[in-house]
């Protein structure tokens, strides 16, 4: 079960939903026999160890058990809002995952095991940095989870996405897989640089002045949510999403109404097919409540111009836009 869960939400944490009213009292009794005291450091030591005593069914069985227990407690955790344990139970798994993979570089995935594969430690580093931004939003920069750190982890994650993405899409299975594994990490990287520079443009960061002026963060804050909608299919609502926060972006920066409709038209057309989709999601009425504004912008502003009020050069602006979050 822990490996077709924790598959599952490497693959799509959307997938989520227990309702069973004992599933956690069923799942702590099972997933605590898994679950190695010690942490990497335990594992690292006892795992070699294992492997000389027993070979490699042993070793590979008790490493997968662990690592893959570790990655869906601490999925479970951030989802009850604990996040300094999700955060180091994710943590351990991605330096065991970059120990291992770099100790038996040579050894075949048959024996090591899937764990070890570049892909995986991706889907494990994209869900740790999800929840790390999650933790900067709900705690604010702390110990354990400052701004500066996430950025860091982010454009790292990204260089490593970009480097080992594939050149075209294959069959169907390996869109699919390019899909979980490289799609949605890369929009979850620029998604995080969205939220940090958003940050800094906003002032909820103090700006250092050699940063430079806040309109510029606002453009860079703009490209990066544009840049995590477009990795997604349109009729997704973390499309609906981004897309608005890209276009919180456009109000801030003022720019003519003649920009900004052409997203707004894009934003609107987007939303039944979404609706569709998603319209049961738990996030759904929080995405329709964000982009609403949105969509009654467009009407106010292709009304003012049709009668006069506005021309294609007016500035765009929105006094009460929402402070730009992350989803």
């Amino acid at each position: 079960a822990v490996t077709h869960l924790s598959n599952a939400i490497l693959r799509e944490d959307r997938v989520w939903h227990m309702d069973s009213p004992d599933w956690s009292q069923r799942y702590d009794a099972q997933g605590r026999v898994s679950l190695m005291e010690g942490g990497a450091t335990a594992l690292m030591e006892e795992a070699p160890l294992r492997l000389e005593r027993e070979g490699w069914d042993a070793a590979r069985r008790a490493m997968t058990i662990t690592v893959r227990t570790w990655i869906l407690n601490g999925f479970v955790a951030s989802k009850a809002g604990k996040y300094e344990t999700a955060l180091t139970l994710l943590q351990d798994a991605v330096t065991v995952l970059q120990w291992g993979a770099k100790k038996w570089e040579d050894v075949s995935k048959d024996d090591r095991g899937i764990i070890f594969e570049d892909s995986f430690l991706r889907g494990v580093k994209r869900m740790h940095l999800d929840i790390y931004c999650k933790a900067c939003m709900a705690l604010g920069s702390g110990p354990g989870h400052s701004l500066n750190t996430l950025m860091v982890s982010a454009v790292e994650l990204l260089d490593d996405l970009e480097a080992a993405e594939p050149a075209g899409p294959g069959n169907a299975e390996d869109l699919g897989f390019a899909v979980s594994f490289w799609d949605y990490p890369i929009a979850c990287t620029y998604a995080t640089l969205g939220y940090c520079n958003a940050g800094l443009a906003s002032g909820r960061v103090p700006l250092p002045e050699h940063l430079g002026e806040k309109m510029e963060y606002w453009y860079h804050t703009g490209f990066c949510y544009e840049r995590a909608a477009l990795r997604h299919q349109e009729d997704d609502e973390k499309f609906l999403y981004f897309w608005k926060a890209h276009i919180e972006t456009v109000w801030q920066r003022e720019r003519p109404l003649r920009d900004i409709l052409p997203l707004l038209s894009r934003l609107r057309k987007a939303v039944p097919g979404a609706r569709q989709i998603w319209g049961r999601s738990a996030a759904w009425n929080t995405v329709i409540t964000f982009i609403r504004p949105a969509l009654q912008y467009e009407e106010r502003a292709i009304a003012g111009i049709a009668e006069g009020r506005y021309t294609a050069d007016t500035p765009s602006v929105r006094s009460t836009a929402e402070a730009i979050q992350y989803a």
